[in-house]
């Protein structure tokens, strides 16, 4: 998890991560206490919609990748791509992210747990 957030930091979702999450909740009906908690939290976060700069950005980033025989998912890319039209750091656990050409940045959030007791200060 991250251990800090700056003052002026932003943190965000895209619309498609979002959805993502939706997917993950309607496959599970049955966690109505957990779907609570993740709307309960999603309704604290900016979500961030899809626009055509994320869809430019997509288009650039798959086509690079595809030249080149790389491959990622369509939705990790449709993320990826919303991070890079914006210029943020990409924060996630999901290690494909790390290996996607044309993000801003990505930054691990296990990282923290995975240092068994060291604490990191992540700034996007």
């Amino acid at each position: 998890m991250l251990t800090k957030v700056e003052a002026g930091d932003t943190v965000a979702i895209s619309a498609i991560t979002e959805a993502e999450v939706y997917y993950g909740l309607a496959k599970k009906p049955e966690v109505t206490r957990w779907r609570q908690g993740v709307e309960a939290l999603l309704g604290t976060i900016k979500v961030l919609p899809w626009d055509l700069g994320a869809a430019r950005k997509y288009g650039t980033m798959r086509a690079a990748m595809a030249a080149k025989g790389n491959s990622v998912s369509v939705m990790d890319l449709l993320i990826a791509a919303h991070a890079a039209s914006i210029m943020a750091v990409l924060v996630t656990g999901d290690q494909a992210f790390h290996h996607t050409e044309g993000l801003f940045g990505a930054v691990d959030w296990t990282d923290d747990v995975n240092r068994k007791g060291q604490q990191r200060h992540f700034h996007c």
